[in-house]
């Protein structure tokens, strides 16, 4: 028996159906999507729920050359983190020192273009600013802020893969 299939119709083997190319390709389109939304989350869970259940205070704060320590306009004593987002071009270090003493109280090193670091640090009575060394270019320190309460002590976090 000779089986006639009209050219806008695919006969699917050993099941009967006619699928027409439109809605193969939909088809195919729509596992695609949902398979590059899967890797997504996957690849970005990890940070984030970390972020939402340590309980800690999180800044986001700009690195860059031109808006070095940008987003820090509420400083409070305490455990906190500061997520260091680099909107630069290349690859900086930021360092959060005494602006008197230049002590460092924390540090981050390598942060690609477009890639965000945590930073977790304990902040006490003080002042604080934020210093950027984007590479190939002269360090930028951001205007002091002051925090009420005691001691400070530097805690580094592990590399983050964001």
């Amino acid at each position: 028996m000779i089986t006639y299939v009209r050219p806008s119709e695919v006969r699917v083997p050993f099941s009967g159906l006619k699928v027409t190319p439109l809605r193969l390709t939909g088809a195919f389109v729509l596992v695609l999507v949902l398979a590059l939304t899967g890797v997504l989350v996957a690849r970005h869970s990890p940070g984030q729920a970390r972020a939402a259940d340590d309980g800690l205070r999180h800044t986001t704060v700009e690195v860059s050359a031109g808006h070095c320590g940008r987003g820090w306009t509420d400083p409070a004593s305490g455990e906190q983190v500061f997520d260091l987002h680099n909107t630069s071009a290349g690859p900086a270090e930021v360092y959060l020192e005494n602006p008197t003493s230049k002590a460092v109280y924390g540090e981050v090193e390598d942060i690609g273009p477009g890639t965000t670091r945590a930073l977790t640090v304990r902040l006490g009575k003080g002042a604080y600013a934020f210093k950027c060394v984007p590479d190939d270019a002269d360090a930028v320190t951001r205007p002091s802020v002051s925090a009420r309460d005691a001691a400070v002590r530097r805690r580094r976090r592990s590399p983050s893969t964001t």
